[in-house]
């Protein structure tokens, strides 16, 4: 029997999700708008580099 179940595990996540974001209410207002954009660029470059490799001469 395992001890964590869903139930469980998904209330620990919305628990541990409300206590981020009083956290970042409290202590990350002026970063909000920083955060954001910087999340957009990571998603970018892992995407851009996927692209670039299939269009290369070499693999066409």
């Amino acid at each position: 029997m395992n001890a964590f179940t869903p139930e469980i595990t998904t209330a620990i996540a919305i628990e541990r999700r409300h206590a981020a974001d009083e956290f970042h209410r409290t202590h990350a207002l002026g970063r909000r708008r920083r955060l954001r954009p910087l999340t957009l660029r990571r998603v970018e470059q892992r995407e851009v580099p996927v692209v670039q490799t299939s269009r290369h001469p070499a693999h066409a």
